[in-house]
């Protein structure tokens, strides 16, 4: 191979990889615009988006957050006014992605990525006239700080639909959430 067309090679592959990363970047970076653009923070919005998943009461002290719809995508976070306690409703692509699935690479890469969750529990519960396994758990941050967490796969309005709970362990109020979980229709 002639000098001449190493280095048209070596040009030509800095030239894919450079295209590669900034494809990347840019399309990372274009998601996040399209998430944020479409993030709705006021309250009688969001509430009416979330209502497209299901009807529910909310527990004593929380209030809907934000509603972000994303293409096929539909997520509210709902959250109290400590800011201490999330839950999470999605609809859309949670189709074949297990709620243990979603709290681990979703909810935790969001806000609570150093936490080490473990499965403790599963319980059957019944959401929009629907039977269905909630699986509880247990998480510790570095810092010593436990948390729990609740998740379920349930059929919303829409279709597949997941909820997860997140909440530390010294304040959480399984009643309230209990009474949240049932609310659900």
């Amino acid at each position: 191979m002639s000098r001449q067309t190493r280095i048209i090679l070596v040009i030509a592959g800095a030239f894919a990889v450079f295209a590669i990363a900034f494809c990347c970047v840019g399309g990372i970076g274009g998601f996040i615009y399209v998430m944020e653009r479409n993030r709705v923070t006021d309250p009688k919005q969001a509430a009416a988006l979330a209502s497209r998943i299901a009807d529910f009461d909310l527990p004593a002290g929380y209030k809907i957050k934000s509603a972000n719809p994303v293409l096929t995508t539909l997520t509210v976070m709902i959250g109290d006014d400590s800011n201490t306690h999330e839950i999470w409703i999605e609809q859309g692509t949670t189709k074949g992605l297990s709620p243990d699935t979603y709290l681990r690479n979703s909810i935790s890469i969001i806000t609570y990525r150093d936490v080490r969750w473990v499965a403790v529990d599963t319980r059957t519960v019944t959401i929009r006239s629907e039977t269905t396994s909630l699986t509880v758990y247990s998480g510790t941050k570095p810092d010593n700080t436990k948390y729990h967490a609740w998740a379920c796969a349930f059929t919303g309005k829409g279709g597949p639909a997941t909820v997860v709970i997140i909440g530390p362990e010294a304040t959480w109020d399984e009643a309230a959430m209990q009474a949240f979980i049932d609310s659900l229709h």
